[in-house]
């Protein structure tokens, strides 16, 4: 694939929130969409949207 610097920051952002959410005590989610999603891919990490689902987001407030 060709250098795509802004893909790459928000796939190193969604990854650094992903870990962040782990400090806070969740667990991988069920949600593909959830930031809380396992990546086994980048496909994966780029199905994320950059937050919590309403689930992830509740357990956290």
């Amino acid at each position: 694939m060709p250098k795509n610097n802004k893909l790459f920051l928000e796939r190193i952002l969604k990854e650094a929130i992903h870990e962040i959410g782990h400090t806070y005590g969740l667990a991988h989610c069920d949600n593909p969409k959830c930031i809380m999603h396992f990546s086994n891919s980048l496909k994966d990490t780029d199905t994320k949207e950059p937050g919590f689902c309403f689930r992830c987001n509740m357990k956290i407030k």
